[in-house]
């Protein structure tokens, strides 16, 4: 028997060999593409998602830090003046400020992006510098925190360590003082009562003041015992906490605040992505056929117009002019903080006033932008008007100070 003869009688019935199959390739090429194209569906849906999730937590991003930075602006910008508003006379005045030995004010520099600031400053309720164009806009509010009313008293130095005032009212330990010249601007000076003076109970009385260096570090370099003998001193209380500052844009993007009577102090940042900040004046100067000296806002003026502007506002000229500016109209531009979305090329900074207007670099119209407008009376400005020095001098016209 051959071999192949016995190979088919071992076969048995219903055992025989089949054929095997398996997948071609062709069929395995049709389902790797498939799988492909499922998954690119899905990384689009997922970019697309991505994308409509940057652009819509940005915008809120930029919602949210522009209404907190315009709220805290606005709450540090109403409060210019106060403590200051019985007292115009001193408006303009060469501070003199030391603290912990150091001379704060003049400042040996001013930090970036505060450098456009002169490193001498005079005391005034509020001054805007121009940044010229859409450049950002920059701002000094000067404003005391006294416990009472503050009215001009007269100052007299007693010793090295003590001046005399008309009265113990609404003065504690701490209490940063202002003296200044009671006839014209001349240069002023900031000392502190120390830690050893006790209020006198009962009514008000003549009141020594302590203003040694003990626990009273603005009594250092000097203190109010150095002041001139040959003329006459008029004293304020700023209170234990004045906000003497100035707010800018940073290089980074960002509002930051610079405190002017803290040694060695640096912008602070108070919002991030806010790219812009530009400033309106509202002035009672009787622009526009309205009144001047009424406390009423007859005009928006720019920061750059004189003799609003900042080297006239800020260079010891008479306080009329810081007198009629009554409000400020500020406007922020926030970016959102991540790509997303298309800009317009320009961004309207004040709605109804032609020519502020802000464009936007071609490299940055991916983002998203807010703008955020708000008007900021100044209450000392029109109570400063009132005040009992100004009606003396017949300024304010009839009824505005009711």
């Amino acid at each position: 028997m051959t071999e192949r003869a016995a190979l088919a009688k071992a076969r048995l019935p219903g055992r025989g060999l089949r054929r095997e199959r398996g997948g071609s390739l062709v069929g395995m090429m049709i389902g790797v593409t498939i799988g492909l194209l499922a998954l690119l569906a899905v990384a689009q849906a997922l970019t697309a998602s991505q994308a409509h999730r940057r652009q819509t937590m940005g915008g809120s991003d930029a919602q949210q830090v522009g209404a907190i930075a315009l709220w805290q602006l606005s709450r540090e910008l109403r409060m210019a003046g106060a403590g200051l508003q019985a007292a115009p006379f001193a408006w303009g005045c060469n501070l003199r400020v030391g603290r912990d030995g150091q001379t704060l004010l003049p400042r040996a520099s001013m930090p970036a992006p505060f450098d456009a600031l002169p490193n001498a400053l005079r005391l005034q309720p509020i001054v805007v510098l121009d940044g010229g164009g859409t450049r950002p806009d920059q701002l000094v509010a000067m404003g005391g925190r006294p416990a009472a009313g503050n009215v001009p008293m007269a100052l007299n130095v007693l010793s090295p360590t003590t001046v005399g005032t008309g009265a113990s009212v609404g003065f504690a330990p701490g209490d940063l003082l202002l003296a200044t010249a009671a006839s014209g601007v001349d240069d002023c000076f900031v000392g502190q009562v120390d830690s050893s003076y006790l209020a006198p109970a009962g009514v008000p009385a003549p009141s020594v003041l302590p203003t040694g260096p003990a626990g009273a570090p603005f009594n250092l370099p000097a203190t109010l015992a150095g002041l001139a003998g040959d003329r006459d001193w008029m004293l304020l209380n700023l209170g234990a906490t004045p906000s003497f500052s100035a707010f800018g844009i940073s290089a980074a993007a960002g509002l930051v605040q610079l405190d002017l009577l803290m040694p060695g102090a640096v912008p602070v940042p108070i919002a991030e992505n806010v790219i812009n900040l530009q400033v309106l004046l509202g002035v009672d100067d009787g622009s526009g056929g309205g009144t001047a000296d009424d406390n009423v806002i007859d005009g928006w003026v720019s920061p750059a117009s004189a003799p609003y502007d900042f080297a006239t506002m800020a260079g010891g000229a008479s306080a009329t002019s810081q007198l009629r500016v009554k409000a400020l109209r500020v406007a922020l531009v926030v970016r959102a903080s991540e790509r997303g979305g298309n800009s317009p090329t320009t961004i309207t900074l004040f709605g109804d006033v032609a020519g502020r207007a802000l464009t936007v670099p071609v490299s940055d119209r991916t983002y998203r932008y807010q703008v955020y407008d708000a008007v900021v009376p100044l209450r000392a400005q029109w109570i400063a008007l009132c005040s009992e020095q100004r009606r003396a001098a017949g300024i304010p016209k009839n009824g505005a100070c009711g």
